[in-house]
């Protein structure tokens, strides 16, 4: 009982020191006749050798029987089940536990160019002290170089002290032409005891936080971290006034008392906004945030839709097609935007069918004569074709006569938005006239049409440039988007319109209408006659008077202008 009270207070005494405590335990286990019936007093290993391994390097561990004991590849522990420990801490550093009993070699191989730092402690479970430290610090690497690390096995009379003073061991460490590379320094005994060091972090202002403060055992890491707030930056780390590192974590061997500034400044916020497309939603929030920020964004589609993308001018996404990204934000202020689109197929109406002319009637024998209605010249009434229209008069949204025309604007500023869906601009100035059946436009506005029928237009997304609103005298910080529908409804639309950086604004169609971009609504035409003619007779064929030519080979269904 009294030895199995001594262990666990020497356990207790040395656990600032032991990162890994299944070492201690297996050795107390080790001493307790209820582990091992033939335990007794300083009948097993109660000394182990720490080695630390700090660079880019892949380790093998062989014992004397050429057995493999333990493995890191890739800076990953590999699954050995050998009764070793080994595992990676918390300050990234390669760490291996070999009983004293036993001769171990070290298979060192270079991953990447760089230093290495190779150190062994002796470790005394009974006492909880280290005995001796050798260390090698800044060995130069070579991609793919090769080392070997000599651990021979203490005396017997060493295991039987516990090598108290530390031992007599001639470790080495060898280079690929098996040349012995020479040890930094080899402490013993007391001296141990002078080389534990203290390591303290600080920030320079309260907009970032620090970690990484404690005591280090001499050529032992240290790995500190600076954590800034939102709306700054780590500028680096400072030692005495001197730029030691500019990285968030920065790894470094101790070796004496040290004092670790960071320094933290203010960065510039920019805005994030986020516009859901018609049919979804955006779950996630606007904001502020510095360049080069990585902001999770999600979508989230509505009954009958998908989620199809997301858009923005600059940043970058990892997937812009899965409706849960990651941006990262641009040294700007952006826009993101979702795009959905609808499950349900898209079918093409049908054409309205062309109207029926009655024949005219022959007369019959004995029959009352039918007088002859013709016009005479003095009577005659004429217009102007419904495909020719005059000068004075402005195209508009009928053409019968023609089921696939071509824009009636001859503006060449006017570029096809969508070729493969037929989608068009037309910029409606005084100099280049633009109408629209039965509405009234502003002097200065943008029409957005095409010339072909179809629910093939649904979500198209059409980017008007900041020339073309310049050319057209608009102003993008004013103006608006309206929507113009068959029956000539005017309505305005506030949540399909977005003001780009550029200057340029891009609008959803998600349906066949006309689209106008202007500063003030367009209106309803209204007639100043009581009763406007909407037809005279000819040869008994009516003919209606149209003011303009259609673009579209649809009929209609608004009043004669």
């Amino acid at each position: 009982m009294f030895l199995l009270i001594y262990d666990f207070w020497v356990m207790f005494q040395y656990l600032p020191l032991l990162v890994f405590p299944e070492v201690c335990l297996a050795w107390l286990r080790s001493q307790d006749t209820y582990y091992n019936s033939g335990a007794f007093w300083g009948s097993s290993n109660s000394t182990y050798r720490i080695i630390h391994i700090n660079c880019p390097v892949d380790v093998d561990v062989y014992d004397s029987s050429n057995n493999l004991v333990a493995s890191f590849a890739d800076d990953v522990p590999q699954d050995i089940d050998s009764g070793i420990i080994f595992y990676i801490n918390e300050n990234g550093e390669k760490m291996i536990y070999l009983p004293a009993d036993d001769e171990y070699n070290i298979d060192i191989e270079a991953t990447n160019n760089g230093d290495m730092t190779y150190s062994i402690n002796e470790l005394n479970l009974v006492s909880g002290n280290i005995e001796r430290v050798v260390n090698y610090y800044e060995v130069p690497l070579t991609n793919g170089e090769t080392f070997t690390g000599i651990v021979p096995a203490f005396t017997s009379n060493e295991i039987e002290n516990n090598a108290s003073g530390g031992s007599l061991a001639a470790y080495k460490l060898l280079n690929k032409s098996n040349a012995e590379i020479p040890a930094s320094e080899d402490i013993k005994g007391t001296s141990v005891e002078s080389v534990f060091y203290n390591v303290i972090v600080e920030a320079n202002n309260d907009s970032g936080h620090v970690q990484g403060s404690g005591s280090f055992l001499k050529g032992a890491y240290a790995k500190v971290k600076a954590i800034p707030q939102m709306g700054s930056s780590l500028l680096g780390w400072f030692k005495n006034g001197q730029l030691v590192s500019t990285d968030l974590e920065y790894r470094f061997a101790v070796t004496e008392n040290t004092i670790l500034t960071a320094e933290f400044v203010a960065v510039e916020l920019h805005d994030l906004k986020l516009v859901a497309g018609v049919g979804g939603k955006i779950t996630s929030v606007e904001g502020k945030y510095s360049a080069g920020t990585e902001i999770a964004v999600v979508a989230e589609a509505d009954t009958g839709f998908n989620f199809k993308e997301w858009t923005a001018i600059q940043g970058s996404f990892d997937s812009a097609t899965n409706s849960y990204a990651w941006f990262t934000m641009p040294n700007s202020s952006v826009t993101l935007t979702a795009i959905f689109e609808s499950l349900e197929p898209m079918i093409d109406p049908k054409p309205d069918p062309e109207p029926e002319v009655s024949p005219k009637p022959e007369p019959t024998p004995n029959s009352t004569p039918t007088p002859d209605l013709t016009p005479t010249p003095a009577q005659t009434t004429t217009t102007e074709p419904a495909n020719e229209p005059t000068p004075e008069t402005k195209p508009t949204r009928e053409q019968d006569s023609n089921p696939d025309p071509e824009p009636i604007n001859t503006n060449t500023a006017l570029p096809v938005i969508n070729p493969e869906k037929d989608i068009k601009i037309a910029i409606n100035t005084a100099n280049n006239p633009f109408a629209i059946g039965g509405i009234v436009l502003p002097d200065n506005c943008i029409v957005i049409y095409s010339d072909i029928i179809s629910g093939k237009f649904a979500d198209a997304k059409i980017t008007v440039t900041a020339e073309q609103l310049k050319e057209s005298g608009l102003d993008v910080s004013k103006v608006k988007l309206w929507h113009i529908d068959d029956n000539n409804k005017i309505t305005e639309l506030k949540n399909i319109i977005t003001r780009n950086e550029d200057g340029s604004v891009t609008i959803i169609i998600n349906h066949f209408s006309y689209y106008v971009l202007s500063e003030t609504a367009p209106k309803n035409a209204v007639s100043n006659e009581k009763n406007p003619p909407t037809a005279v007779v000819i040869g008994f064929v009516p003919v209606m008077i149209i003011g303009g030519i259609a673009l579209f080979s649809r009929k209609r269904k608004g009043k004669i202008d």
